[in-house]
């Protein structure tokens, strides 16, 4: 892929990142109240429930890695597709490597949704908009991951 495709692609994703962390990705109807909670929200209904293993993992995981991955990207991508080199390339291209061992968004998806479906026994339960962007996202990411930017790296010498 040119710099110009995977620029777009991680504008796409930073988008879709920005709609799963804004969105509910559940809500519950049950005895006529209805709650509805976004991924960050559920992280912190972790955190104050005591959960703090599952929090801290969700949070890196699926919000602080992707932010990072998304965001490392775009700060590599943007200055080459204006034609320039950006500071700190190898650097960046790394720290981009490791960022992407932590991302495992597709996993926090599958267990969101086996939670719907247990969740869903015991009242009625409605996936959100939050939920199809995280599945959204997680082919984002992998499509991104799957491109790579090695290969920018000899065009850039």
């Amino acid at each position: 892929m040119d710099v110009q495709s995977l620029l777009a692609l991680t504008l796409a994703a930073l988008l879709v990142f920005l709609i799963a962390h804004g969105s509910p990705v559940v809500t519950i109807r049950l005895g006529g109240s209805e709650a509805r909670t976004t991924f960050p929200m559920a992280i912190l209904a972790a955190w104050d429930a005591g959960e703090y293993g599952v929090a801290l993992l969700s949070g890196v995981s699926a919000v602080l890695a992707p932010a990072l991955f998304i965001g490392i990207r775009l700060y590599l991508l943007l200055p080459l597709a204006l034609g320039r080199v950006p500071v700190g390339l190898a650097v960046c291209l790394r720290l981009l490597h490791h960022v992407s061992r932590w991302n495992t968004v597709e996993v926090l998806t599958v267990a969101a949704l086996l939670s719907l479906v247990r969740i869903a026994a015991l009242a009625q339960a409605t996936a959100g908009p939050g939920l199809a962007a995280l599945a959204a996202l997680a082919l984002l990411l992998a499509a991104l991951e799957s491109a790579g930017l090695h290969h920018l790296w000899w065009r850039v010498r």
